[in-house]
């Protein structure tokens, strides 16, 4: 069964696009049939499984999410938009974005049901897949909104400060806004991931892991992402660090992770 997970914090580098590249890469390499879809305006994720420099651009004239929000006339061929993934990553399309999504709500701002524009995109192509993974940049838009009305669930990471906590919570804020109008019933929170982690920490730190265990309870995954210097060294190679370093304690995590994703929708 196909499973539609949004991956978002509003809290900028809490490790979202390399949980996104990383659980593609485990998913993927474990048979299954992945899509990303990148809607964060960086272009961070689509570069990263093009196998794009960051400096680069896609090339002129290539379709991308951007165009499927804005066409009101049927114009654009969903197939034209999906790209295949570089090698490191099996079995995976990308859906990519480009710079013109952080206009997208001008665009969009007298359109009927805008908030189901991706959900009416993705249930033409969705059941060619067993996962879609959502990337999104921390702002909270219009995009933020299509995803969670698109998704079935959302995975949130986070690093232990007190400024992602905030961001947390405007996430479950919003996202039980949306099941109680009836825009998304079934959404449900997949679980909130802990990045960025270093055993023992400062007393600040360790206290506020207790928090969360606290408030998110079995939400709070039983898996941690640690800080790991491997992340920078693999994207700088293309690749995942499940494929640059796939005996590391990161690239085992994110292995962890892939793992409990799959137990639940088993």
């Amino acid at each position: 069964m196909n499973r539609t997970i949004a991956v978002l914090n509003e809290k900028g580098g809490v490790g979202k696009t390399t949980t996104i590249i990383e659980l593609a890469f485990q998913l993927g390499n474990a048979g299954k049939n992945v899509l990303v879809v990148d809607l964060d305006s960086q272009e961070n994720c689509t570069k990263m499984l093009l196998g794009k420099k960051m400096s680069e651009s896609l090339d002129e004239g290539t379709i991308t999410i951007f165009d499927a929000f804005i066409d009101q006339k049927n114009k654009v061929n969903l197939v034209d938009l999906l790209i295949p993934a570089i090698e490191a990553w099996q079995n995976t399309l990308v859906l990519p974005s480009d710079c013109r999504l952080a206009t997208v709500s001008d665009h969009l701002h007298s359109r009927l049901n805008k908030e189901h524009i991706l959900k009416n995109i993705l249930s033409k192509i969705k059941d060619n897949f067993d996962y879609i993974l959502i990337d999104l940049s921390p702002l909270m838009n219009v995009l933020t909104i299509n995803a969670l009305v698109a998704a079935d669930y959302y995975l949130v990471p986070t690093d232990l400060s007190v400024y992602s906590q905030k961001g947390m919570r405007t996430i479950h804020e919003v996202a039980a806004m949306i099941k109680e109008s009836g825009n998304n019933p079934n959404l449900e929170l997949l679980g909130v991931v802990v990045t960025s982690f270093q055993k023992g920490g400062s007393i600040a730190v360790r206290a506020l892991l207790e928090e969360l265990e606290e408030e998110y309870k079995d939400k709070l995954l039983s898996v941690r992402i640690p800080d790991s210097v491997k992340v920078i060294e693999s994207q700088r190679q293309k690749s995942p660090v499940g494929l640059f370093a796939p005996e590391s304690n990161v690239a085992l995590a994110y292995k962890e992770l892939s793992n409990i994703i799959e137990g639940v929708h088993a």
